[in-house]
């Protein structure tokens, strides 16, 4: 989550990194979604448009729960963690528009330098 915090402040978007859970969880689940809130396991990137909120990616920790299912571990038994991120390309795209015009050619020089765009 740093890297991306770094990034965006450097090309003045406006963003909200916040807590967040998986909504696809079912009554049963609820109590996985109320763990992922209260143990700070997930976190959702938006970006801003005025009052409007464009939710392009998340990152979570799973902790040992999916290594311990397969019994990944260190050589001294120490159980691994792990952890995944995911970004909707598309959805990034669309909220750098809404900030930055749809006239990549006025985009700030330091965006289109490190988005390589000519």
């Amino acid at each position: 989550m740093k890297w991306i915090n770094k990034i965006l402040i450097r090309w003045n978007i406006n963003f909200e990194i916040r807590t967040a859970n998986d909504p696809f969880f079912l009554e049963v689940g609820n109590k996985i979604a109320k763990f992922q809130s209260a143990q700070d396991l997930k976190h959702e990137l938006l970006l801003l448009n005025g009052n409007n909120k464009i939710a392009v990616g998340s990152f979570n920790n799973h902790l040992n729960h999916l290594t311990n299912a397969f019994n990944f571990q260190s050589n001294k038994k120490i159980p691994y963690t792990s952890a995944c991120i995911g970004f909707g390309i598309d959805r990034f795209v669309y909220g750098l528009f809404l900030q930055l015009g749809n006239n990549i050619n006025k985009w700030p020089k330091k965006i289109k330098m490190d988005l390589k765009i000519n």
